[in-house]
């Protein structure tokens, strides 16, 4: 736990590289965190770090310990997760991640999900699902930057 305290600590000043230090063990196997929090603070200062492959497994784990967490980083482990994945290539892992987001209740991210969600399908040759995303954000959308983004991508597609 004390690890883990000062993990917190240095995280609260945006030393992501001591997080790592302090923290790494976590992703050892049979390491359990005693914080919830301690998984996703580990995958922030990683992927800042561009450890992607890390980042993932610690948002993971982070997502895979509902008990004591934080609700509110919730989105962003799904963003962080789901981003590590686009980084090394599996469009797929980032894809399921980014729709398992847009079921999240009360996500003020929700646009932004779907904008990355509709690019992924985009990419991945489902035009049609990336038409269909890009569509409702354009009508349905209340955030004017995902709708113009939204719009942008229409067109490309036109």
């Amino acid at each position: 736990l004390m690890t883990e305290r000062l993990g917190s600590i240095y995280f609260s000043m945006e030393k992501h590289q001591q997080v790592k230090d302090a923290l790494l063990w976590l992703l050892n196997k049979g390491a359990h965190a005693e914080r919830a929090d301690s998984y996703y603070q580990l995958g922030r200062s990683l992927w800042a770090l561009q450890l992607y492959s890390q980042a993932a497994k610690s948002m993971d784990l982070f997502l895979a310990t509902p008990s004591g967490r934080d609700p509110h980083l919730v989105p962003d482990a799904y963003y962080i997760a789901g981003s590590a994945r686009e980084n090394l290539g599996d469009q797929k892992g980032a894809l399921k991640l980014f729709e398992a987001a847009l079921k999240l209740p009360d996500n003020s991210r929700n646009e932004e999900f779907i904008y990355r969600t509709g690019q992924i399908n985009l990419r991945e040759g489902n035009t049609r699902r990336a038409r269909e995303l890009f569509d409702y954000l354009v009508k349905t959308g209340k955030d004017p930057d995902w709708q113009k983004l939204a719009q942008q991508a229409l067109a490309s597609l036109k």
